[in-house]
């Protein structure tokens, strides 16, 4: 009968280390959007987009990115990995529609969509 006894650790590994996810929950979806969905005559000046959203593990830290554009599928990234529950988009041409998304992620590598939100700004 023949025994290996292999011990060692390889610091330079391929092996690729992902966060363990069991036993943790999706973060819920990001609501309450601020300018609230479907809005309209939005001041152009100074856009800052709003939302809220938690996790039912609590003691999980939330990170977003920010998504928008002029059409119902927002490609352009505003931010990414941010603490904070708002984005300051700017300043906008008057009269277009503006598309948002957020996505929530939390420490554990899960995240979660939130909708689609529109707005359209004003004079």
């Amino acid at each position: 009968m023949l025994f290996f006894l292999i011990s060692g650790c390889n610091k330079n590994s391929d092996v690729a280390v992902t966060p363990s996810t069991e036993g943790n929950s999706n973060p819920n979806a990001p609501s309450n959007p601020i300018p609230s969905n479907g809005a309209v005559n939005v001041s152009h000046f100074g856009i800052t987009l709003r939302w809220s959203c938690t996790d039912p593990d609590e003691n999980d830290t939330l990170r977003y990115d920010v998504k928008y554009g002029t059409t119902n599928n927002p490609t352009t990234l505003i931010t990414s990995n941010i603490l904070n529950t708002s984005a300051d988009l700017g300043t906008t041409d008057t009269s277009i529609t503006i598309f948002w998304k957020v996505t929530a992620k939390d420490n554990h590598g899960l995240s979660k969509d939130g909708p689609v939100w529109s707005f359209t700004t004003g004079h």
